[in-house]
């Protein structure tokens, strides 16, 4: 699986910290107008064409979403990553091993959470 790329990435983040929709010009003015806004419309189209966006027609132009949140998101792309293990068990005992003590309590907690 590749990794995002900065300007999705910094998209996806001006839009789950909006909670709501946004136009192609709302989003260039919460990147701070670093890019213009035909890059912002082509990323915003590749974004729609990923699934990871919604528009509305918004006038003459159109509004943006996130489909899922920011955590839905980030569960989706460990589990896609997950998903190209050939030993599962091992790709997983491998991430637990590199977790820091309290990520591994916190996770510890939530397995027996969720086995009630």
């Amino acid at each position: 699986m590749a990794r995002q790329p900065i300007l999705e990435r910094a998209i996806m983040d001006a839009l789950w910290d909006s909670e709501g929709w946004l136009t192609t010009a709302e989003i260039r003015e919460r990147l701070g107008h670093r890019v213009s806004l035909t890059t912002v419309g082509t990323v915003m189209g590749r974004l729609l064409r990923k699934g990871r966006v919604e528009r509305r027609k918004s006038g003459r132009s159109y509004e943006y979403r996130a489909v899922r949140n920011r955590e839905e998101h980030l569960a989706t792309q460990m589990e896609e990553l997950l998903d190209l293990s050939r030993d599962r068990e091992l790709a997983l005992m491998r991430f637990i091993d590199r977790l820091p003590t309290a990520d591994r309590s916190r996770l510890l907690r939530l397995l027996r959470r969720r086995g009630q």
